[in-house]
């Protein structure tokens, strides 16, 4: 029987963290980049949020332990004016393109509570417009984590898209729906995926899970849970060692990974869920020459 995709190894992902209450850090949050989605050759290592001059607020308690003011008195940083908050349990969380707070930048605070702010959503660094940068260190597992791991469930009823799904077998492309069917063999499976939310903005935005079946059988499995370095390269977990180019053809085109066909009857099924539940499928059948 299919298995789909699993609560129980969601909250078991959850029990590797420590038992802390966290916040967004700004009310209403309008995401904007998502973990691990394509970023300009790699992985976006955090989640973006939309807005300008909203107050900024740490998603824990914590102690700050740097930060830069993006006007060039500091370290020059693509993040602009940023902010480091030091947790319990070896977690540490970075806030960027921030226009910090005088009680940071003129030395007069170094412990910030939920309630108090680190400053206001701005456009510092590289950005295309207002917006906030958030990722989240697991300083101990030494890996950066997926903040929607962490953050309250946000209510987003769009769901993702695929489209576009293409078999390569390296001497040959075929076009899903396949209705002159295809030869048997070893194939690479493409398709464009991303959350249907990035159509409003600028980039593709990731889903957080996809996963492919062949005759009912898993084939292919990418979760963006975390992205850790093996072998200085960056790499998503948990899915199988998988690097920025072995999961993206380019901005919008995901390679998910390749199938073995057999002779007869196959039916090929894609699974993508985005990290509010959201969950879009497509299946194909074709005969297999």
């Amino acid at each position: 029987m299919k298995k789909r995709f699993c609560a129980t190894a969601f909250f078991l992902c959850l029990l590797a963290f420590p038992l802390v209450s966290y916040q967004w850090p700004v009310p209403n949050p309008v995401v904007v980049e998502t973990f691990a989605q394509n970023y300009f050759g790699e992985f976006y290592q955090g989640i973006s949020i939309a807005g300008k001059d909203e107050p900024v607020r740490p998603i824990a308690g914590g102690e700050l332990v740097y930060y830069s003011r993006g006007d060039g008195a500091g370290v020059p940083s693509v993040l602009g004016g940023f902010a480091v908050i030091q947790h319990e349990e070896n977690m540490r969380t970075v806030y960027g393109h921030l226009f910090l707070d005088p009680a940071i930048t003129e030395g007069r605070q170094f412990f910030f509570e939920e309630t108090d702010s680190l400053g206001t959503i701005g456009d510092s660094g590289f950005t295309q417009a207002p917006q906030l940068f958030l990722s989240v260190q697991d300083l101990g597992l030494e890996q950066v984590v997926n903040p929607y791991l962490l953050l309250p469930p946000i209510e987003e009823r769009l769901r993702p898209i695929i489209r576009d799904v293409v078999l390569d077998s390296g001497d040959e492309k075929i076009s899903l729906p396949a209705l002159a069917g295809l030869n048997a063999g070893q194939w690479e499976v493409f398709a464009d995926i991303f959350d249907e939310v990035s159509l409003r903005y600028f980039r593709p935005m990731a889903a957080y899970r996809v996963s492919v079946y062949v005759n009912g059988q898993e084939a292919f499995l990418l979760a963006f849970d975390a992205i850790k370095t093996k072998d200085g390269i960056p790499r998503v977990y948990p899915s199988r060692d998988l690097s920025w180019r072995d999961i993206y053809a380019d901005d919008w085109r995901m390679h998910l990974g390749s199938v073995q066909l057999k002779r007869g009857m196959a039916n090929l099924e894609i699974i993508v869920r985005d990290f509010a539940g959201n969950e879009r499928s497509q299946s194909f059948q074709f005969r297999v020459r």
